[in-house]
């Protein structure tokens, strides 16, 4: 250890954390765990889960199951299905570069259901390229939320926005790239310089894009697609 500098603020910052209130106001509620695949343990479980179930832990997959609303249960299946079949084309790293989200209803102590987001993604991939550990989020939801028929997201982490499974604009690959890189603010010019194209070319691109997805301007595109900002 360099014993010539000062590594106090990391040693004890709690001091940096001072008058933080207005930011914890706004913190979700929400608990999380660390889930191995191979196991089916629960690895870790953050104290907010008996705050917000009412159940001291997670005992096994089993309970963890059992906590879902029957009438739940299917589209629980169903969207895990579709991440298996999803990750199944990825290798080994690509792992990380995406989460996924979907909301249902469980069970808490108190025998009453509560809504919740689930969010996980990768945090250990095995030598096969298998996601072994996955960290996951359940983000408790308004008491009167309503799911839509389908909320389910496979995120791209990277590129700030859900995967497209079914090209409902029957994009190119290359509008694609010209999509995203719009939505990171660059401009036509930095586009044609970056993708090795004329200006004409990515104008005539983005005149496509817009009128494949039937939008007047990028902002609204951007927010059809659910990118985040």
């Amino acid at each position: 250890m360099n014993n010539n500098f000062n590594w106090d603020f990391w040693v004890d910052h709690t001091h940096l954390l001072e008058d933080r209130e207005e930011n914890l106001k706004r913190v979700p509620k929400r608990y999380y765990f660390i889930f191995n695949a191979y196991t089916n343990d629960f690895e870790y479980l953050s104290s907010s889960f008996t705050k917000f179930t009412g159940y001291d832990s997670l005992i096994n997959i089993e309970h963890f199951l059992d906590m879902i609303h029957p009438d739940d249960v299917q589209y629980c299946a169903d969207c895990e299905l579709k991440i298996i079949k999803f990750l199944n084309q990825l290798y080994f790293e690509d792992n990380f570069q995406f989460s996924t989200e979907y909301s249902y209803r469980i069970k808490t102590n108190l025998g009453n259901y509560i809504f919740i987001r689930q969010k996980y993604h990768a945090l250990e991939v095995d030598s096969k390229g298998f996601m072994s550990k996955s960290i996951v989020f359940h983000e408790l939801l308004p008491n009167d939320y309503v799911r839509q028929e389908d909320d389910f997201i496979i995120y791209d982490r990277i590129k700030n926005r859900p995967v497209i499974s079914q090209n409902i604009y029957n994009f190119t690959n290359r509008e694609w790239e010209i999509v995203d890189m719009i939505v990171e603010g660059l401009s036509s010019k930095e586009i044609s310089l970056k993708m090795n194209l004329s200006e004409y070319t990515i104008g005539t691109h983005r005149k496509n894009i817009l009128s494949k997805s039937n939008s007047s301007t990028f902002l609204e595109l951007s927010k059809k697609l659910k990118y985040v900002f």
